[in-house]
């Protein structure tokens, strides 16, 4: 039997006694285990649905087996029991719609699809019924395709139609959904100036901090109340970002939703700094936890993570979108992310990876509107150069100790350190590791790897544990090699070829293959 734990990976039990050396193997790739007589779990996670053990020459020793997963067979014996949507987001209180904050979640709520198990009214003929649930494998996509057409009878995904079909008409458009949300933010500031000159959402955002007298005599005794609520709202709505089904409403829904969602943060940004005449909803460590949940997964950390690697960012729709109104609110936030101030540093160390990635991407625009925009929310003289030299800065800034605490605690190792070269070692970077006992099953290791090329942009690696004896040194173009002791014969592989390390790596898989049979043995 196997069954799904929280944290991805998989537990089995069987009949008889597993052996250190298998695997654990799903359709795609595998994963070492950890055994404990007739019960094992594997290092690191697998999607299954399918698994099976395998030896050390990949061969099968075991049935295929489903894997249980407990919450989603809970959720298909009470198909259909959340397919109502409710009036508000399920964690917030009637009255905490009286604040601007509340108005926008509910806007949100209502109009756009943030969580796909929220399923609006009007779509839910056709669902699936508890009767339904236990149809067989074999009939997945059947399952799938009712779902895309439930999903696509989803009244809200007119907005997303509307809102691209607005932004394709040209930089500085906005569209209905985003002119409905700043009047719940805003307190209907107007789209155009005196001359009729239409703005920009980064210039109405600046001219809300010139405004926010005009809400004097209203009573804010919610906002303090609403911070918790709403921060697990937008907490759960990144989550569901990730949800592949967003593509049955439209393929660029998590692009809108970012948009929509990094106005809101915009607009917040006055009350957590002190630029604004009233309590702040959300304080700064709410903001930057919170844009760090919607962002990192929209653009990634450069490993082919994000959801921008996924889609045709040169599509006339996204590009759209990404010309203007968004690309200055990711540099707005960006630079409010690492901006000056108490922990700077760390800030900076873990925002690097993302950074790189977005300007990569090309979402980084330090333009003039986003430069009036910070200065007056932080109250500080900035021009256009300065903001762009800051974030550029923070690419290159090196901080040993951070770094490797950073990305011990990412791969839950007890302690990562950057070591002092030896005389005549033939690489460009030394790590010691702890934690790792069987390096070559450890989908850590390819990870590892990779995260300390890219944060030294070196290429040759030495990476030697710190409470085993095992030695392990890489290198593009030349044979790995590897010393599971001190007193055995060191072990090597053919060339590594360019690219090899970052594919294992995003797949979540081992160095193993590249080794022979002997050396993972060992």
């Amino acid at each position: 039997t196997a069954a799904l734990k929280a944290d991805g990976r998989v537990q089995i039990a069987t009949s008889d006694p597993v052996d250190a050396t298998w695997r654990l193997a799903d359709l795609e790739t595998y994963q070492g285990i950890e055994v404990a007589g007739t019960a094992a779990t594997t290092l690191g996670p697998l999607t299954g649905p399918l698994v099976r053990l395998v030896n050390d020459r990949a061969e099968p020793v075991s049935n295929w087996c489903v894997i249980d997963d407990p919450v989603a067979l809970a959720q298909a014996l009470h198909a259909g029991e959340r397919t109502s949507q409710s009036s508000r987001p399920s964690e917030l209180t009637t009255a905490d719609l009286d604040t601007p904050l509340g108005r926008a979640l509910l806007m949100m709520h209502r109009d756009m699809v943030m969580d796909i198990s929220e399923r609006a009214p009007a779509a839910g003929a056709g669902e699936v019924g508890e009767h339904e649930a236990a149809a067989s494998d074999a009939d997945d996509d059947l399952w799938q395709r009712l779902e895309r057409e439930t999903l696509e009878r989803d009244p809200r995904a007119a907005s997303y139609s509307r809102l691209l079909a607005q932004s394709n008409g040209g930089a500085g458009e906005l569209g209905e959904p985003i002119v409905e949300l700043l009047d719940a933010m805003l307190h209907r500031l107007p789209q155009t100036d005196s001359q009729g000159e239409r703005r920009t959402l980064l210039q109405l955002l600046t001219l809300r901090t010139d405004n926010e007298g005009a809400a004097a005599g209203h009573q804010w005794s919610d906002t303090a109340r609403i911070r918790v609520r709403a921060r697990n709202v937008l907490r759960r709505w990144a989550a569901a970002q990730t949800d592949p089904r967003l593509q049955f409403i439209d393929p660029l829904a998590p692009l809108v939703n970012l948009l929509l969602i990094s106005t809101i943060f915009l607009s917040l940004w006055p009350s957590a700094l002190g630029a604004a005449d009233r309590p702040a909803e959300l304080g700064a460590d709410d903001l930057d936890d919170l844009w760090s949940r919607w962002f990192r997964p929209f653009a990634g950390t450069g490993n082919g993570d994000g959801w921008l690697d996924r889609i045709d960012i040169n599509n006339d729709r996204a590009s759209a979108l990404l010309h203007d109104q968004l690309v200055e609110n990711v540099t707005a936030l960006c630079w409010l992310a690492i901006r000056p101030g108490s922990e700077r540093r760390a800030r900076i160390v873990a925002w690097q990876p993302t950074l790189r990635a977005s300007f990569e991407k090309g979402l980084i625009n330090d333009s003039e509107n986003v430069a009036d925009y910070l200065a007056r929310v932080t109250g500080t003289p900035l021009s256009s150069s300065q903001i762009g030299t800051d974030l550029a800065d923070c690419l290159t800034f090196i901080d040993d100790d951070l770094w490797c605490l950073r990305t011990a605690n990412e791969l839950d190792l007890p302690r990562l350190t950057l070591g002092v070269l030896s005389a005549g070692q033939d690489v460009s970077v030394r790590l010691d590791v702890e934690g790792i006992a069987q390096p070559l099953l450890d989908p850590r290791v390819p990870q590892l790897v990779v995260a300390v090329r890219r944060y030294r942009s070196a290429d040759g690696v030495a990476l030697y544990s710190a409470d085993h004896d095992w030695r392990l040194v890489l290198h593009t173009d030349e044979p790995a090699l590897y010393k599971p002791n001190l007193d055995a014969d060191v072990i090597e592989t053919a060339p590594v070829m360019p690219g090899e390390l970052d594919r294992i790596a995003a797949s979540q898989g081992v160095l193993a293959d590249l080794f022979p049979v002997a050396a993972r043995v060992a």
